[in-house]
C-alpha cells in the first residue's frame, strides 16, 4: 500500500482491521468462541476483495517490469496488435507467454516474488496449461514438469492462479473479455441486446481500455466502430458487436465542437429532435438556419464529440420534458419494459407517468412511520451578500418557445448587498431552459 501511494493513516487502519479481526462460530443459532486467525482475514470477509486488488496489483506491476526489461514478451490478437502479457477477472489470473523454457523460467521468478512479499501460495491443483496446437511434445512435457501442473486442450470455467498460455489462439477468445465467464461476447437474446449495445458504445469512444486497443488494431484500425466493416473471417464475438452496431449509431449525435469530424450533410447535429439532420440536402433552409445559429459554441474550440441519446433514442413518448431528478419516473419506464419483454403491452407515456406517481406516493406513504398528522416544514432561503472583496452574481432566464428566443436578467451585488450592475435582455436563440440559464450565468460572469 505504500508503494501504491497510499497515505501511512490510511495504511495504517487497513492493517489494523486485518490484525484485530476474530470470528465466532454459530452454533444453534448461537455464536460460541473467539477465533483469532493468524494468516489474516479469511475468503469471504468483506475486506478480503480489496485486499485481493491490491496484491494482485502488485502482481500486475512484476509482470509489467519482466515486459519492459524484455524477459517476457506477451502475446497479440493480430499482426500489428498490442501485446498481453496477463489478464485478471476476479480470482482468476491469465499469464500470457510464447511457449519456451526461457519465459516459463522467468514467470516462475515473478511468481516467487509475489508469494514471497504476499504471503499467498500457487496453488498447482487449480493451475492449468494451455498450448498452442504447434507446441511441440516435448516442450509441453517440459514446461509442464517445471510447473507440476495439469495441460487442458481448452480453457476451462475456473483456471484459478495462474495460467500459462502458448501463442495467441486464446488471447483472440480473451481479449473479448473472457468466457470464462458467461459474458456478452456471443449473439444474445433481446432480454441482454442492452449490454451488447453498451460494449459497442465503449468501443466508439473508451479508446484507452484493454478491450477497445485489441479490436481496434484487429478490426477496425484506420477508422472507428460506428464505420467498421465486419471483416475476413472474424470471431464469433465480433459478428455479436457488429449486430449491435446500427442500434448504436441510431443512438448517437454530435455535440458541435470546432466542427472538424462532422459531415454535414449526413451526421445528426443538429438540435431539432425530429432527426437532429440538416432538412434540405443541398441548402440550407430557414428552420436549418435557426438550429445552427441558436447551437452554443465553446470559447477553448473544443473538439466535436459524439454523445448518447437516452430518452430521445426510445420509441415512449412521455408528455413532457424529463428532468433528472425525477427517478420515480425510471421504475416506471423500467416495469413497461419489463412487461413488453415478457410479452405484454407497452403502456403510453401518460399512463407510466399516472402510474409512476402512485407508486411514489405509496413509497412516501410507507416511510412516513406511523404519524397521526402530517405536518408541511419549508425552510425558509434568505439572500445573504458575498464576502468582503467579491461579488455575487444573481441570474435568471426565460424561454419563449414560440417565438425561438429567450431573455435573460442578471443582477450582480457587492459584499455591501450593494447593486452594482444589472442585465436584462432578449437573445435569438432556440435554448431549453438549462442552457438558457447557463447563458445568464455566462453574460453575469
Amino acid at each position: 500500500m505504500a508503494k501504491l501511494g497510499l497515505h501511512e493513516d490510511w495504511t495504517r487502519l487497513f492493517m489494523r482491521c486485518v490484525s484485530l479481526v476474530t470470528y465466532a462460530v454459530r452454533i444453534n443459532g448461537h455464536p460460541w468462541g473467539q477465533i483469532v486467525p493468524t494468516r489474516g482475514l479469511r475468503q469471504g470477509d468483506p475486506l478480503s476483495p480489496y485486499i485481493f486488488l491490491i496484491c494482485a496489483e502488485g502482481l500486475s506491476t512484476l509482470l509489467h517490469q519482466a515486459i519492459q526489461n524484455k524477459a517476457l514478451r506477451g502475446v497479440a490478437a493480430s499482426t500489428k496488435g498490442l501485446k498481453i502479457s496477463h489478464l485478471f477477472f476476479a480470482d482468476d489470473s491469465f499469464i500470457l507467454g510464447r511457449a519456451t523454457t526461457r519465459e516459463t523460467v522467468e514467470i516462475q521468478k515473478v511468481l516467487q516474488v509475489y508469494e514471497l512479499s504476499s504471503g499467498q501460495q500457487l496453488n498447482k491443483n487449480k493451475t492449468s496449461l494451455f498450448f498452442n496446437h504447434n507446441t511441440n511434445n516435448g516442450t509441453k512435457e517440459t514446461i509442464k514438469a517445471m510447473f507440476g501442473a495439469q495441460v487442458i486442450r481448452s480453457h476451462e470455467s475456473n483456471l484459478g492462479l495462474p495460467s500459462l498460455i502458448g501463442k495467441e489462439v486464446l488471447i483472440k477468445v480473451i481479449a473479448q473479455v473472457v468466457p470464462s465467464y458467461t459474458m456478452s461476447c456471443f449473439k444474445l437474446p433481446n432480454s441482454l441486446c442492452e449490454e451488447l449495445t453498451g460494449m459497442g458504445w465503449r468501443l466508439q469512444t473508451n479508446s484507452s481500455s484493454l478491450f477497445y486497443r485489441v479490436d481496434k488494431a484487429k478490426y477496425f484500425p484506420r477508422c472507428d466502430f460506428i464505420k467498421a466493416n465486419i471483416g475476413y473471417q472474424p470471431s464469433y464475438a465480433w459478428r455479436s458487436l457488429m449486430a449491435a452496431q446500427d442500434l448504436v449509431k441510431r443512438g448517437l449525435r454530435w455535440q458541435v465542437g470546432d466542427g472538424e469530424q462532422i459531415q454535414v450533410w449526413k451526421d445528426k447535429w443538429l438540435q431539432n429532435p425530429s432527426t437532429y439532420k440538416v432538412v434540405t440536402s443541398e441548402s440550407f433552409g430557414p428552420e436549418d438556419v435557426d438550429e445552427i445559429l441558436s447551437i452554443p459554441l465553446s470559447a477553448n474550440k473544443a473538439r466535436d464529440r459524439l454523445a448518447k441519446e437516452v430518452w430521445e433514442s426510445s420509441k415512449l413518448a412521455l408528455p413532457f420534458e424529463i428532468r433528472p431528478s425525477w427517478d420515480f419516473i425510471d421504475v416506471g419506464i423500467w416495469k413497461n419494459r419489463n412487461e413488453v419483454k415478457r410479452g405484454g403491452k407497452g403502456r403510453t407515456g401518460r399512463v407510466i407517468t399516472k402510474s409512476s406517481l402512485l407508486l411514489l406516493e405509496e413509497f412516501q406513504i410507507a416511510n412516513e412511520g406511523p404519524q397521526a398528522t402530517r405536518v408541511s416544514t419549508y425552510e425558509v432561503v434568505k439572500w445573504l451578500p458575498p464576502s468582503s472583496g467579491c461579488y455575487k452574481v444573481n441570474v435568471n432566464g426565460v424561454v419563449f418557445s414560440k417565438r425561438k428566443q429567450v431573455g435573460i436578467g442578471v443582477v450582480i451585488h457587492d459584499s455591501l448587498g450593494e447593486v452594482v450592475a444589472a442585465l436584462s435582455k432578449n437573445m435569438a436563440l432556440s435554448l431549453g431552459a438549462l442552457e438558457t440559464e447557463a447563458k445568464a450565468l455566462e453574460e453575469g460572469i
